[in-house]
């Protein structure tokens, strides 16, 4: 992609601010690290969730509760993990720059 000379330094439509679009920035290692580092944090958060299916029947077990009972943990226990993205977006939307229009 190429990028025309009038292109190059034009104000930034949200704030104003010059940006040099001609240089081209790359990936530091230290990029690559905090992705691994946000993988590994989603994929244990994610699956921990997920995997609470298996003691499901222990639980029902130990509690001596039916299904539909014995469910709520699980079910719990994923609505909180999801929850929490709202409520980050809803605390810090001044942060992010934009107005976060929630019901």
């Amino acid at each position: 992609m190429e990028i025309k000379e009038s292109e190059k330094g034009q104000n930034d439509q949200k704030g104003g601010q010059k940006i040099d679009i001609s240089e081209s920035h790359k990936d530091s290692k230290y990029s690559w690290v905090v992705c691994a580092a946000v993988f590994l944090a989603i994929f244990m958060t994610m699956g921990f969730s997920y995997a609470i299916g298996i003691y499901f029947v222990v639980f029902q077990d130990i509690f001596e509760k039916s299904s539909a009972t014995t469910s709520w943990i699980s079910s719990f226990n994923h609505g909180t993990t999801c929850m929490t993205g709202i409520l980050y977006i809803q605390q810090n939307s001044s942060d992010l720059g934009t107005n976060a229009p929630w019901l």
